[in-house]
């Protein structure tokens, strides 16, 4: 059995202890030893990082009451120096912590007991038992949560029995133990957690909610402390602040601008589409004035310059579409594409034609009867292989 250090003093950030045991975990090893710093990856909190006689600690894993150390490399000696890297160790006091008062909030004010929580390396959650949330209800939950902060009370953990456990109003009591370890916070929440926590709700710092999601009959709230939260302001605030520097405006009438840049811009993209549409027009019925008579119909060839590929497509079906003809369109972009197009009642297959034709460009494409596309590495061919296509044509072939 791992006596778990952590448990009585969260800030203690190194250790000695003995080797009891190595296993092999994935090709790396694995010590257990007598007692530990580590926090292993339990109860929705990520394990702790930090060394042993300087060897890297990359996973710490609980087997029943040991704590099993992954380290990336080897270590002989039957005691060892640990050290955990407390930056990790205090984000994730943080976190937990920050979980447990937004929960109590979430119970006074919704009276919405938590589902489940999550605290992951960027962002945490909480699942709570309700099947919406409104924008007034998350700020003030939030308001509650940060009043505890603000208020600095006393973090406490102990130990108590079963019954003595039943006579507090603890949140969520796990399955039947003899002993359990309670969290509290200070006459606001009880809580059964083995998680390591502060020991003043001020050392939280700021509680900010963020995103809101349904899941399943649920919703899920996404939120960050203290340290996260500070960076999740700056870069916030920075971003306002340039924005208000390239608007010429306040930071609080930042929103008001882009909101109106983003109608002009879908009004100048309304205009810009009819625009093309009226220029694809044109340029067909240019085409189509160029165009070989081959027949009864009309025999069009082109060959293009990096051109948007889906422009050419659209080009060769609308020509098709607007008179009986075979459009045959090539591209030299950063590879050569090809366009073959032929209205619904004349004899042409283009899926043949455009097998045929990329070949030459030492590619491949498809499509149907009257309508392929394809392409190819060798671009320098693709003037060739659309004059193959119209000879082919022309040949009735």
């Amino acid at each position: 059995m791992t006596t778990r250090l952590y448990l009585d003093d969260p800030y203690q950030t190194e250790f000695e202890a003995s080797v009891v045991h190595r296993v092999e975990v994935d090709g790396k090893l694995g010590l257990i030893l007598n007692q530990t710093c580590f926090y292993p990856t339990a109860g929705g909190q990520p394990c702790d990082r930090g060394s042993l006689n300087q060897v890297p600690v990359v996973d710490v894993l609980e087997r029943d009451d040991e704590i099993l150390h992954v380290v990336e490399g080897a270590v002989d000696a039957d005691r060892v120096h640990g050290r955990i890297v407390w930056e990790r160790r205090f984000d994730f006091m943080q976190q937990h912590s920050g979980q447990h008062v937004l929960s109590g909030s979430v119970l006074r004010v919704l009276d919405a007991d938590t589902v489940s929580s999550h605290l992951g390396e960027e962002t945490s959650s909480i699942e709570i038992a309700r099947g919406d949330l409104t924008d007034r209800q998350a700020k003030a939950t939030e308001e509650s949560a940060n009043g505890i902060v603000f208020e600095n009370r006393a973090i406490k953990t102990y130990f108590l029995s079963a019954d003595e456990v039943a006579r507090l109003p603890v949140r969520k009591i796990p399955p039947q133990k003899d002993r359990f370890r309670i969290v509290e916070v200070e006459d606001f929440d009880y809580s059964a957690c083995g998680g390591t926590h502060c020991r003043r709700t001020g050392e939280i710092g700021l509680i900010k909610v963020g995103r809101r999601e349904r899941v399943r009959k649920n919703v899920r709230l996404h939120f960050l402390c203290g340290a996260r939260a500070l960076a999740d302001y700056r870069w916030k605030s920075q971003m306002v602040e340039k924005l208000a520097v390239r608007y010429s405006a306040k930071a609080t009438d930042v929103l008001g601008f882009v909101a109106k840049q983003a109608e002009e811009n879908k009004e100048l993209q309304r205009r810009l589409d009819n625009l093309s549409e009226r220029a694809m027009e044109f340029e067909a019925e240019v085409l189509l004035s160029k165009a070989v008579p081959c027949g009864e119909m009309k025999l069009v060839r082109a060959i293009f310059d990096h051109r948007p590929f889906d422009e050419i497509k659209s080009l060769a079906r609308r020509i098709a579409d607007s008179d009986r003809a075979v459009v045959l369109l090539g591209n030299r972009g950063d590879k050569g594409q090809l366009a073959f197009s032929c209205s619904e009642d004349l004899p042409y297959n283009m899926n043949d034609l455009m097998s045929d034709a990329c070949a030459m460009l030492d590619g491949s494409g498809g499509g149907s009867p009257s309508l392929a596309f394809g392409g190819g590495p060798l671009v320098e061919n693709v003037e060739e292989a659309v004059q193959g296509a119209f000879e082919c044509i022309l040949k009735g072939e």
